[in-house]
């Protein structure tokens, strides 16, 4: 719409603008985490897409290595050799933990 009513020099300068932050800032901050599912272990893409589609239930361990069909710890294992991630287990979930101590 900016390019429509004031030209594509506006329109570029105006894009710069508002990507860029003041001296001091990093941008990476802002990028988005896009999990590799090309790793080739059919168990953990499984629990990976549990974990992408219903991330805002905060599915637990026992949820994600029945949807792998894999023992915790053997679940606990691949997840780190596919992914570089470390999966730590906690007793409760995080969502639950931060609204419980009202972390904000």
């Amino acid at each position: 719409m900016t390019e429509r009513l004031q030209g594509t020099a506006v329109m570029v300068a105006t894009a710069r603008a508002l990507l860029i932050d003041p001296p001091s800032r990093q941008q990476r901050f802002y990028s988005r985490f896009t999990p590799s599912m090309d790793h080739g272990d059919k168990a953990v893409v499984q629990a990976q897409r549990v974990l992408h589609d219903h991330h805002r239930k905060d599915p637990s361990l026992a949820t994600l290595t029945e949807r792998a069909g894999l023992k915790e710890r053997t679940f606990l294992c691949r997840f780190r050799a596919a992914t570089g991630r470390m999966m730590i287990p906690t007793p409760r979930p995080c969502g639950s933990l931060t609204r419980r101590i009202s972390f904000r």
